[in-house]
C-alpha cells in the first residue's frame, strides 16, 4: 500500500472517530435535555406541592399534643424547617437519580453511537480497500506496458520481430486489463434488482459446459432428474461459468473436475468439485473476497491468472437471486487426496 493510500485509510478512519464523537454528544445532549425538563417539573412541583402535602400532617401531629409545641409562631417555624428538609432530602434524591441516568446514558450514548456507525465504517473500509486493491491490478498490467514500450522505443536497432513480439506482449497486456475492467463493471451492476423466474436448472448447466472446450474430457456432468427452479437463467449461468473456469483452472489432478445437480431437503443444488491440496475452511471461506488470491494453496499448479474477483462476482449473484453459496474441501476416502466442492443451494419453483 502506497502512502498517499495508507493516509487516505488514515483519513477515513479519523473521520469515523470525530463522528463517533459528535453522535456519542448528540445523543447526551438529548438525554440531558430530557432530564432538564424533567427536573423542572419536578421541582416546580415540590415547591407548589410540598406545603400542601407535609402541613396538614404536622398539624395533625400538633393538634395530638398542643402542649409539647408551645406557641403558634414556633409551630410554625418547625413546620417551615421539616418542609425545607423535606424538600432537600426529596431534591438530593432527585439528583443522585440524575446522576446514575446520565452517567448510564453517557456510556449508552457512546455504546449506540458505535453500533449506528459500525456498518457505515464497515463499508467504508471495504470500499477503500476495494479502490486499493483494483488501483493495485489495474497499476500492475499498464506499468508492464509502459515499461516494455519505453524500452523498445530507446532500442534504435530493434528489428521488426522485436517490435510485433512487444506489441503483441502489450496486446495481452491490454486484453487482461479489459476482462478486469468488465468483471469489476459486473461486480458495481449486481446491486441491481435480478428478476426471478422459473428456470431449467439442467438446461441452463448443460448449455454451460457444452461451452468448454473438451468439455466431454475435462468435465463429468451428473444431473439426473430435472429440476425447475426459482431463480434467474442470466445469472445462475454465470455463476456456472465462474465455477467451472475455476474449479478447471486450479485443478491438480488429470482426472476431469465433477459438476453434479441433486436435491437435497427442499432446495436444487449445484455443485462443482476438483482435486486440491488441504485447504482450512477459514481460508476456505476467504476465497469470496474480493481480489482474495491463495498463493500457497494454487501455485502448486503453477496458476498465477485472475484477478480474485470471480468468486466474489458469484457469492453476489447468488445472494441477489436468493440463493447460497457455499465452500468444503475434504480427504477423499482411502486416499491421501482432498477435493474442494463449491455448492449452490437455490430454491424450487412452486
Amino acid at each position: 500500500m502506497s502512502n498517499k493510500e495508507r493516509r487516505l485509510f488514515k483519513f477515513g478512519g479519523d473521520i469515523f472517530k470525530s463522528a463517533h464523537f459528535s453522535l456519542s454528544m448528540l445523543y447526551f445532549l438529548i438525554l440531558l435535555a430530557i432530564v432538564g425538563i424533567f427536573n423542572i417539573v419536578i421541582f416546580y412541583s415540590i415547591n407548589t406541592n410540598t406545603m400542601e402535602i407535609s402541613t396538614p400532617l404536622i398539624e395533625t401531629s400538633f393538634s395530638k399534643d398542643k402542649n409539647s409545641y408551645g406557641t403558634d409562631e414556633l409551630r410554625e417555624k418547625i413546620i417551615t424547617a421539616r418542609n425545607k428538609r423535606a424538600s432537600e432530602q426529596i431534591t438530593e434524591s432527585i439528583l443522585i437519580l440524575d446522576f446514575l441516568i446520565l452517567l448510564a446514558g453517557g456510556i449508552g450514548s457512546f455504546w449506540l453511537a458505535r453500533r449506528a456507525l459500525e456498518p457505515l465504517e464497515k463499508a467504508h473500509k471495504l470500499q477503500s480497500e476495494f479502490v486499493s486493491n483494483a488501483s493495485h491490478e489495474i497499476r500492475t498490467p499498464l506499468a508492464a506496458i509502459q515499461l516494455e514500450t519505453e524500452i523498445i522505443l530507446k532500442d534504435k536497432t530493434a528489428s521488426k520481430d522485436e517490435l510485433r513480439e512487444v506489441l503483441e506482449s502489450n496486446l495481452e497486456e491490454a486484453k487482461s486489463l479489459t476482462a478486469m475492467v468488465k468483471m469489476l463493471l459486473s461486480l458495481s451492476k449486481i446491486n441491481e434488482e435480478i428478476p426471478l423466474s422459473a428456470v431449467n436448472l439442467n438446461e441452463t448447466i448443460k448449455a454451460r459446459i457444452s461451452k468448454f472446450p473438451d468439455a466431454e474430457k475435462k468435465i463429468k456432468f451428473e444431473d439426473g432428474k430435472e429440476f425447475i427452479v426459482q431463480n434467474n437463467e442470466t445469472a445462475i449461468d454465470e455463476i456456472a461459468m465462474i465455477l467451472i473456469d475455476n474449479a478447471l483452472k486450479y485443478n491438480v489432478s488429470k482426472e476431469p473436475i465433477e459438476v453434479k445437480i441433486f436435491r437435497q431437503n427442499r432446495q436444487a443444488v449445484l455443485s462443482v468439485s476438483n482435486f486440491s491440496n488441504e485447504i482450512p475452511q477459514d481460508e476456505l471461506n476467504k476465497f469470496f473476497d474480493r481480489f482474495y488470491r491463495c498463493d500457497k494453496v494454487r501455485s502448486c499448479n503453477n496458476h498465477t491468472e485472475g484477478y480474485g474477483l470471480g468468486l466474489a462476482i458469484a457469492k453476489k449473484l447468488a445472494e441477489e437471486t436468493h440463493s447460497v453459496i457455499l465452500a468444503k474441501n475434504e480427504r477423499i476416502p482411502k486416499t491421501k487426496k482432498f477435493k474442494t466442492t463449491f455448492s449452490v443451494l437455490m430454491r424450487f419453483s412452486r
